[in-house]
């Protein structure tokens, strides 16, 4: 049976007045014995943290910080920890601080609603956390990720990245929304919606992220519902990834999974457009699709597009894309 955590230094036995532990007898080894089973105790709503004492500084640094700030106890030279979610938050400056001396010893346990955690990565983001949601009430954009791009409606949700990247090269470590999924009967990729909504609570509950008073579990969901069913691949902006594999005694390549494509850079996307402008320009010029004004405008156009005319050039690519203009009147 799970044991409630303690308010105090009072302990509620059953059958028993509640006992303060400093008058327990250095002979009473049953009742220590059952007092540890009590701290050591965690709970799934509950930071726990668990070290041996010895007589070095930061032991007994990080004893002091854990008696007087964090209300843990000394038993039998074990220090016991118990922090029930509602303060885990507010004290995560301390905990950090208590984990600089901790860090180097040796038997130190730590628990995060019954799971062990690395109690300095975990800190670290804690205090992450504390200074977003305290920043929320001046900064509208806390829970974005870079401007207006949005996340999952928590910066700290990184464990699947939701924006794909634009204009770079796509960092294969990275996993995003699109591969969790499956190929149906017709080779469509469809979106595990489900395994993504599982796989980011896990990191809110085992980071301790939705302590922030700002955490909001609707947001989350909102935005995993906005994501595709299914992905269509095109080899435009995603295609396949394949894996070899026997199917029966033949060995095949099968798809495996997808990943996007990048977009093309600002520079590649300029010429990639001028080249489509400069084909629809002979096109409609070949065909004898324009007349008049019109065929003299298409044709200075096009001679600009190659090159000819480059005082008519920077004009021209500024009505493609302003920046690149500028691009061009520094040649």
């Amino acid at each position: 049976m799970k044991q409630q955590n303690p308010k105090s230094v009072n302990l509620q036995f059953n059958n028993c007045k509640k006992v303060e532990i400093s008058q327990i007898s250095a002979h009473d080894h049953a009742l220590k014995t059952q007092l540890k089973e009590v701290f050591s105790q965690c709970t799934d709503q509950m930071l726990t943290v668990i070290f041996e004492t010895t007589k070095s500084k930061n032991s007994q640094s990080a004893e002091a910080i854990a008696i007087d700030l964090l209300g843990g106890q000394n038993v039998n030279s074990t220090v016991y920890i118990n922090i029930p979610d509602s303060k885990v938050l507010e004290k995560a400056k301390t905990i950090k601080l208590l984990c600089k001396f901790t860090q180097g010893m040796k038997n130190t346990t730590s628990f995060f609603r019954n799971r062990p955690i690395n109690l300095y990565q975990f800190a670290r983001k804690l205090v992450d956390v504390q200074t977003c949601s305290l920043g929320f009430s001046t900064d509208t954009n806390a829970c974005y990720i870079k401007g207006k791009e949005t996340g999952w409606g928590c910066r700290f949700l990184n464990t699947i990245k939701k924006n794909l990247m634009k204009d770079v090269i796509r960092n294969p470590k990275n996993t995003y929304w699109y591969n969790f999924g499956h190929f149906n009967e017709e080779g469509e990729w469809v979106i595990d919606k489900e395994l993504i909504k599982t796989v980011m609570f896990n990191q809110a509950e085992g980071e301790g992220i939705n302590l922030c008073p700002k955490f909001s579990t609707e947001d989350v969901l909102d935005q995993i519902l906005k994501l595709p069913d299914v992905v269509t691949v095109d080899n435009i902006h995603f295609k396949n990834t394949y894996r070899k594999d026997y199917i029966g005694n033949t060995f095949s390549v099968i798809p495996e999974n997808i990943v996007h494509i990048p977009a093309m850079a600002k520079q590649e996307k300029l010429e990639y457009e001028k080249t489509l402008k400069i084909k629809e320009l002979e096109y409609q010029i070949g065909m004898g699709l324009l007349s008049g004004e019109e065929l003299d405008q298409a044709k200075e156009k096009l001679l600009v597009l190659k090159g000819v005319f480059k005082s008519y050039a920077q004009r021209f690519i500024m009505e493609l894309s302003p920046e690149a203009g500028y691009r061009y009147s520094d040649n």
